[in-house]
C-alpha cells in the first residue's frame, strides 16, 4: 500500500476502518427537486454534501483535501463525481431487494 499526502496516522485510523467490525458506516440520502444532500456517518466524523443535480461543488475529503464534487444521474442511479488530488466515481442505486447499493 503506497499513499502519498496523507498523514500516517490518518492512514492508520483508514486502514482499521476497513476491518468488518470497526466499518460502522451508514449513509442519508435524500432528494428534493433537483437538490441531492448525502449525510455520511462513520467512526472518524459526519459530512454532509449539499447541491444541485449537474452543479459543481467543493467538498473536503475524508483527509482534509479540497475534492470537486457533481452529483448526476443515470437513469434511476444518483452518481457522484469527484475531482482533484484524485478522481473517482461513487454510484448509487437501489435493488430488488430494496437495499442501497454503492459502487466505488
Amino acid at each position: 500500500l503506497h499513499i502519498t499526502g496523507v498523514a500516517k496516522e490518518k492512514i492508520q485510523i483508514g486502514l482499521k476502518l476497513l476491518t468488518p467490525e470497526k466499518n460502522d458506516i451508514s449513509q442519508e440520502i435524500s432528494v428534493e427537486g433537483d437538490q441531492v444532500c448525502i449525510k455520511t456517518t462513520t467512526p472518524l466524523s459526519v459530512q454532509e454534501h449539499k447541491a444541485a443535480i449537474g452543479q459543481e461543488f467543493e467538498q473536503p475529503g475524508w483527509d482534509d483535501r479540497a475534492i470537486k464534487a457533481t452529483f448526476t444521474l443515470d437513469g434511476d442511479k444518483l452518481v457522484e463525481h469527484l475531482s482533484g488530488p484524485y478522481t473517482a466515481s461513487n454510484t448509487r442505486y437501489i435493488d430488488k431487494d430494496g437495499n442501497l447499493i454503492m459502487v466505488m
